[in-house]
């Protein structure tokens, strides 16, 4: 992948190769230590068949997305310079912008393809399953602490100080759990550590064995008798490479890594098997993780033939300009797999900051406020 080259230099990574040991039983593939949770029980070897079932189709992805990236700079710049030569201002509907753009092989790049799926929308959605039907009130945190799962999993039973008897008189009522997305990306660097930790308790989770004690205190954190929330796990997005696990001489994929070890000791329980898709640009995208899924499916199924295909769940969560702009045509490219989305605010901030970056007239609201997070949760 040589946009890995981008977080792990070719230098870096040889080092990092020098570290390793070779996994027994899965040829070309090196480890840092000893594999470990779900590491273990064949799992590494269903890791390194889907990579290389998918590598060529990821790189060719991970090229297109920054080729697309240095186009929407040329032209960007192009229309900057071109509304500043004519006096043409953001509020003047004259106001040129890269969305819309062809590149060479007549590809628009940014902004819808299709502007009558307002009108006819695209196909349709397969049905969705019963424990991801509902309202999704969801809290966002990494699993690779114990003590965090659980409070996750008890979320319904917490209550904040002060919290006015209604809040209670409402709960009783609700018939749907709330859900946590059991987050890989965002919230968590990706130590192998922290990444083994978080396999570990989420399957504890899932299995509601999930039990841990406090060293100073003696308390213990046990998941309660009801009322549990829905995990629901958010692997790592695309670009990002494994800095602790090689096959082939090349950096794993972490969200290989992270799907695959899951579905492996997971693929008997429907209900554990929905999945937050981060960071997708375009539909593009969305068909490489559609044959990331299809392609372990196959396997899977091959190993155990009650397994029912489909039975794996994306939500996708836009939080890229170009995303926005082609739902329509995800949804539609993960079928039968695709769920749902949710919106992420902080990411498309930035993304659009980052997609707009060669435009002058350009301006990012500013974050001042840092407890602004902790403040809305609390609403």
């Amino acid at each position: 992948m040589p946009r890995y080259a981008d977080f792990l230099s070719e230098a870096y990574q040889s080092h990092l190769q020098s570290r390793l040991a070779p996994v027994p039983g899965v040829p070309g593939m090196l480890l840092r230590g000893e594999p470990r949770g779900l590491e273990l029980g064949g799992a590494l070897r269903f890791l390194a068949e889907l990579s290389r079932r998918l590598e060529g189709r990821l790189g060719e992805i991970l090229k297109r997305r920054a080729k697309d990236r240095a186009f929407v700079d040329e032209r960007t710049r192009a229309c900057h310079a071109w509304n500043r030569a004519h006096g043409v201002g953001v509020k003047d509907p004259a106001y040129r912008t890269v969305i819309g753009l062809e590149d060479s092989e007549g590809r628009v790049v940014v902004g819808p393809l299709r502007p009558d799926y307002a009108r006819s929308g695209g196909a349709n959605v397969a049905p969705i399953p019963a424990y991801l039907q509902g309202p999704h009130v969801t809290l966002f945190g990494p699993p690779d602490s114990a003590r965090m799962a659980v409070n996750a999993m008890n979320a319904w039973h917490r209550k904040l100080k002060g919290e006015p008897p209604v809040v209670e008189t409402l709960l009783a009522e609700v018939s749907h759990p709330p859900r946590w997305g059991a987050d890989d990306e965002d919230s968590k660097t990706p130590l192998h550590g922290a990444l083994v930790d978080a396999g570990v308790n989420l399957s504890a989770c899932f299995e509601r064995t999930l039990e841990t004690a406090d060293a100073a205190t003696g308390k213990v954190y046990r998941l309660a008798a009801d009322h549990l929330s829905q995990p629901i796990k958010r692997f790592p997005g695309l670009a990002l490479p494994s800095p602790f696990l090689f096959l082939d001489g090349r950096p794993v994929p972490l969200h290989l890594y992270d799907f695959a070890l899951h579905l492996f000791h997971h693929w008997s329980d429907p209900a554990a098997l929905a999945f937050y898709v981060p960071k997708l640009e375009n539909e593009e995208e969305a068909r490489y993780v559609h044959d990331m899924v299809e392609e372990a499916e196959a396997l899977v199924a091959g190993a155990h033939p009650s397994y029912v295909k489909g039975s794996v769940r994306l939500l996708v969560v836009l939080e890229n300009p170009r995303a926005i702009l082609r739902t329509h045509e995800i949804m539609d490219a993960l079928y039968p797999y695709f769920a749902g989305a949710s919106l992420g605010w902080h990411d498309y901030l930035g993304s659009t900051a980052r997609l707009f970056r060669e435009d002058g007239d350009y301006r990012i609201p500013v974050k001042a406020d840092p407890e602004i997070v902790i403040k809305y949760i609390h609403a």
